[in-house]
């Protein structure tokens, strides 16, 4: 099995048309802002990117509009759990600041 890790939302919906798996979402703070990268795991991702970033790519257009809804709603949710760690992390530092005799 091949792995290729993308966070561009076109090329992800591509992916899932064509059978591969999403195998983790990683979200990092990029300039500000969240970013979501995808890596899906499947038999000749080699190709399907090939074909992608050559311009080659075919896919139904009703069902590339329906996968692209699928990979939109786990950048939110994923997105939303990042936000939900970076917040619990922030209180429990201030919480240990604050045990330890320091400034909150």
């Amino acid at each position: 099995m091949e792995t290729v890790t993308t966070s561009d939302f076109y090329e992800a919906s591509y992916y899932i048309l064509n059978e591969c798996s999403i195998e983790t979402i990683q979200c990092t703070k990029v300039n500000g802002k969240v970013s979501c990268h995808f890596t899906f795991e499947g038999e000749n991702l080699g190709p399907l990117q090939v074909a992608y970033f050559r311009g080659n790519a075919e896919v139904n257009l009703l069902q590339f509009r329906r996968a692209y809804g699928q990979i939109n709603s786990y950048a939110y949710e994923a997105k939303k759990k990042q936000k939900k760690e970076e917040r619990r992390e922030e209180i429990e530092g201030e919480e240990s600041s604050f045990s330890e005799g320091g400034e909150v």
